[in-house]
């Protein structure tokens, strides 16, 4: 049984998980590993979103600790909260970690690099006390054009430096032609992924700020 909104006191929830079309994208695109392993931005197994209430859903989200079963509010990860999350989110309340999806190539990285980071994971971070996060008491309201540019123009420039950029000045440095057909091109495909996952994260920022009907279903 779902629990009262803690605003309305309805239980007329929309769960989020699997096999949602969101989720399954976060799931699948590879543009993501960016955000989980570099950025630490991880997305909870299960929200709810009330359904009832008549406010913006980045206000009628929850997240739901499976430990202490507290209700927390989905902005608690908002922000700056919203980074630095690579073992998954800590409830605030018992600083116990709540269950979040993986992204596949995520998962085949880490497999693949699990001798470099599995002993001092096992042996420290693991176990390691956390903090919990510091929710603002004002509601962060994010514009979608904002987003959409930062995101395209980070994750865009960062993964052709890292693909292209980085390759070549090496190749220079061994005293070997630079190619500067692959930068360009390079520069092209990666812009287009830039626009590809600033595209998706401001439509979800959009979504968390847009809001609800006042018609109820």
């Amino acid at each position: 049984m779902n629990p009262d909104c803690p605003k309305c006191g309805d239980r007329n929830f929309k769960i989020w998980r699997l096999p949602n079309l969101a989720l399954i994208h976060w799931i699948l695109n590879p543009g993501l590993v960016v955000n989980e392993l570099m950025l630490g931005q991880r997305i909870p197994k299960e929200a709810l979103e009330c359904k009832s209430c008549e406010l913006a859903i980045g206000e009628r989200s929850y997240v739901v600790c499976p430990h202490c079963h507290e209700m927390h509010p989905s902005r608690v990860w908002a922000g700056k909260n919203g980074f630095r999350n690579w073992l998954g989110l800590v409830c605030p309340s018992c600083l116990r970690r709540i269950p979040c999806l993986w992204n596949v190539f995520s998962l085949l990285i880490l497999a693949v690099t699990s001798p470099l980071w599995y002993l001092p994971y096992r042996m420290y971070f693991r176990d390691r006390q956390v903090l919990p996060p510091a929710m603002s008491t004002t509601p962060t309201q994010l514009s979608p054009g904002k987003v959409f540019i930062r995101m395209a123009t980070f994750w865009g420039g960062f993964m052709w430096i890292l693909m292209c950029l980085i390759p070549e000045t090496l190749k220079a440095l061994r005293g070997q032609a630079m190619s500067y057909d692959r930068l360009v091109t390079g520069l092209v495909v990666w812009a287009l992924g830039g626009v590809a996952v600033g595209g998706f994260v401001s439509y979800y920022v959009a979504r968390k700020n847009g809001q609800k009907h006042t018609t109820k279903p």
